[in-house]
Formats: structure tokens, C-alpha cells, sequence
């Protein structure tokens, strides 16, 4: 086996050299790419927002919805009980009433 002339070794050596060269981007090609990453991640934010803005939207609606028919059952709760409170009050007249009726029948 005879030794490698320095010739042969430089070509060894800019062959790797242009080899590497080839596999890497230039700088301008970093900025692009990044440029394109940042956007890409920039537009994903942002869709992320609007979608986050229109959930809290949506919360907003359906907690005002379910305030609105909380108090209206409230208040509706409150109108039976004064309707209850007034059948007891017609309840207790009647009962009142045949009791003296049965009282005065049966003094007969």
C-alpha cells in the first residue's frame, strides 16, 4: 500500500468540504425559514385567540341565559308560595266552615 499523496489528500478533503457545504443552508435561507416558522406560529396564536375569545363569548352568553332563567324561576317560586299560602288560608275557611256546618247538624 503506498502512502497518500498530500494531492490526493486534499481532494479527500475538499470533496467532504463540498459535500458538508451542500447538506447546509445559507444564511438567507435560515432567515426564510425562520421567517416562515415564526408566521406559522404567529397565525396559530392567533387562531388560538379568536377561538378562546369566542369560548369566553359563548360563556358569557350561557351564564347571562341561565342568570336570566334562575331569577325568572325565582320569582316564579315566590308566586306559588303566595298562591300556596293563600289556598292553605281558603283551606282553612272551608274546613272551618263544615266544621261548624257538621257542629250544627249535629246539635239537630
Amino acid at each position: 500500500m503506498m502512502a497518500a499523496t498530500r494531492q490526493e489528500i486534499q481532494g479527500v478533503v475538499d470533496y467532504a468540504k463540498n459535500s458538508i457545504l451542500q447538506r447546509l443552508i445559507t444564511k438567507s435561507e435560515f432567515q426564510s425559514l425562520a421567517e416562515q416558522v415564526r408566521d406559522r406560529i404567529l397565525n396559530e396564536i392567533n387562531t388560538l385567540h379568536q377561538e378562546n375569545q369566542m369560548m369566553l363569548r359563548q360563556s358569557a352568553n350561557a351564564r347571562e341565559t341561565l342568570m336570566r332563567k334562575t331569577a325568572s324561576m325565582e320569582a316564579r317560586m315566590a308566586m306559588l308560595e303566595q298562591e300556596v299560602k293563600i289556598l292553605q288560608q281558603i283551606l282553612s275557611k272551608i274546613f272551618e266552615q263544615n266544621t261548624r256546618t257538621i257542629s250544627s247538624l249535629q246539635r239537630y
